[in-house]
């Protein structure tokens, strides 16, 4: 998809089946201008598919004993994957160019690199969740469980949050090296994004997801009940079909 995306918004005048307005409407829905990130939801879906279908299963299953046998493999392909793809970017960023050997690669970054990142992730999540206790242990500290309590905050909020750090914070402070401007970065997210999201989750995440909670209720009581009422129709129904062919027979035997 993102192939496609990039090819059809470099050359304005391509098009595929329909006239090219209606397309830039697909595209604005399916691409946008940078890609909609399909490949990580999908990545993401398929090892939450592979975890939940995991837990149906008993324990010895062989798909779920393959999974814990190969987890610490399936960590290090992962990290292996993604520092290649930190590499990987910083050769595509023209002020890095520190690995040529990769140049013949790049002319696949624009459309692969967010694949590749997706999978090396993926990979990692799914090592974690069927790996040993030693390799779940750091992921089960308790700052980085209430950290995920705010992730999505902080996956929407935090590069907003740092463009703004950037036009507006950044210029009004003198020069200095890159090393203490990386460790403003940090400086910004802890007094700045991590609270911003910290109240972003109180406030508004929150209660909406109370509020979508309680609708999800009311349907599944409104389910329920139309259910139930249309099962006692149905036994009231058997009922009176039961009760006229007794009624039915029991003529049938007097008339004889």
């Amino acid at each position: 998809m993102r192939y496609w995306g990039l090819y059809f918004q470099n050359d304005a005048t391509a098009t595929f089946l329909v006239p090219r307005h209606i397309l830039n409407i697909v595209l604005f829905f399916t691409f946008g201008s940078t890609g909609k990130y399909i490949e990580d939801f999908a990545i993401g879906m398929l090892g939450a598919l592979i975890y939940i279908y995991s837990q149906s299963l008993p324990p010895a299953h062989p798909f779920v004993r393959t999974l814990h046998r190969s987890s610490l493999w399936l960590w290090r392909v992962g990290i292996v994957i993604l520092v290649f793809s930190a590499i990987w970017h910083f050769q595509a960023n023209s002020s890095t160019p520190a690995w040529p050997l990769l140049q013949p690669a790049m002319q696949y970054f624009s459309w692969l690199s967010e694949m590749v990142l997706a999978i090396g992730y993926g990979l990692c999540i799914i090592a974690v969740l069927f790996g040993p206790r030693e390799l779940q242990r750091p992921f089960s500290w308790m700052p980085l469980r209430w950290l995920g309590l705010i992730s999505y905050s902080l996956y929407i909020w935090h590069l907003p949050l740092i463009v703004l750090f950037q036009a507006r914070v950044q210029p009004l402070l003198p020069p200095m090296n890159r090393f203490v401007t990386y460790g403003l970065y940090w400086v910004w997210l802890c007094v700045a994004i991590i609270p911003f999201c910290i109240l972003y989750y109180a406030f508004i995440e929150r209660p909406g997801i109370k509020l979508g909670d309680q609708w999800r209720k009311k349907i599944e009581l409104r389910y329920q009940t139309r259910v139930k009422e249309r099962d006692a129709v149905a036994h009231a129904s058997r009922n009176q079909e039961i009760l006229a062919a007794l009624i039915s027979t029991g003529s049938e035997t007097i008339h004889s």
